[in-house]
């Protein structure tokens, strides 16, 4: 009974902070919203607090604040927290760091949404580059050949993962990097 109340309780500040997050405009509101997300300890939770801090609550500090929310929601296995890590990661071109989030968001499974195919693309472009990884143009190949098998399947998918996939493929066969030129 009492794992009961304290999951309610959590679940109700997890809502409360939604609630709150859609109102808030000033930086004291957007605090209480972290605040009520901490105390819902929650994965969406951690991550709206991340997207708080990156968007609503800038100072200098601002990153590392986002990447520990984010840290947290990826350990409860949330892969848009491990996307925005790996963004964050990339924007600051560490890129060992953001191939390592990409790569986990990839999960078990072939693919399941949008975000995966991104993250495919995103694995595969590292490896066809060498960023934060050796270059390795045979996985390049694999990850968007995914993408690009993949994403038509799907309605309602935003293309531009596709056409990046499409264009780095063009790429490789234009210069024979890992297949025959063609």
């Amino acid at each position: 009974v009492i794992n009961n109340k304290d999951s309610s309780e959590k679940l109700g500040y997890f809502f409360l902070g939604r609630l709150y997050y859609n109102y808030a405009k000033t930086r004291e509101e957007y605090k209480e919203v972290v605040e009520l997300f901490d105390r819902a300890e929650d994965k969406e939770g951690y991550y709206y607090n991340a997207l708080i801090y990156i968007t609503q609550l800038k100072d200098e500090t601002k990153d590392s604040i986002a990447l520990k929310y984010l840290g947290k929601a990826a350990n409860k296995a949330y892969r848009p927290a491990m996307m925005l890590a790996g963004m964050i990661w990339e924007k600051a071109k560490d890129y060992e760091k953001a191939f390592g989030w990409y790569e986990n968001c990839l999960g078990t499974q072939l693919f399941s949404n949008e975000l995966e195919l991104e993250a495919y693309y995103k694995v595969g472009y590292f490896y066809k580059e060498g960023l934060g990884v050796e270059k390795d143009y045979t996985k390049a190949l694999e990850f968007l050949l995914v993408v690009i098998t993949e994403e038509p399947k799907q309605k309602n998918m935003n293309k531009t993962n596709y056409s990046n996939a499409n264009y780095q493929l063009g790429l490789m066969y234009e210069s024979g990097l890992g297949v025959d030129i063609d």
